[in-house]
């Protein structure tokens, strides 16, 4: 499964919990509205984080052209380094995205 793949599943399971939420049957149970707002939020993070993620992979992917089409090493460094920083962002992102949804499903 790739990562649109992944992102569609997940924004139709965010979408089925919406609909549960919003069931007059649904909200007159505590710990159902409970357990679905928790694994709603769940899904919002990982979403978002999928999403940045992938625009830094693209980034890199750009960047990596870039660097394989200049002519000079300037250019080519400069390449080099914004593929550094944009390693550098999307291990954050992966490492926030894993404490994010670690402290909702401790909610």
């Amino acid at each position: 499964m790739n990562d649109d793949d992944k992102i569609e599943q997940l924004e139709e399971q965010k979408a089925e919990l919406e609909r549960f939420l919003s069931d007059p049957f649904v909200l007159k149970n505590v710990e159902k509205v409970k357990e679905y707002s928790v694994a709603h939020a769940r899904l919002e993070k990982e979403i978002f984080h999928l999403h940045l993620i992938r625009e830094l992979d693209r980034r890199v992917e750009e960047a990596r052209h870039l660097g394989e089409a200049a002519r000079d090493e300037e250019m080519k460094r400069m390449a080099e380094e914004e593929i550094r920083r944009l390693l550098d962002q999307r291990k954050e992102a992966l490492k926030e995205k894993e404490k994010e949804v670690a402290e909702i499903v401790k909610k």
